[in-house]
């Protein structure tokens, strides 16, 4: 999918590996270099805070 957007950005490229494939992904991601993984861990840390930040509040209007 990346590659079909053309989205060249190695940053960018490497957050919506993490936010897609959480754990496996930065494992894979963080052979290639430091940036790398550092993205990947903050991303992985954001979207678990995100997460429990509004989980509470989208079951609560669900119900």
């Amino acid at each position: 999918m990346l590659n079909a957007f053309k989205i060249k950005n190695r940053v960018a490229r490497e957050l919506a590996m993490e936010v897609t494939s959480h754990g496996l992904g930065t494992a894979r991601i963080i052979l290639n270099d430091e940036l790398s993984g550092a993205v990947s861990s903050l991303a992985m840390a954001l979207n678990g805070v995100f997460t429990s930040l509004i989980l509470p509040y989208l079951i609560e209007l669900l119900q």
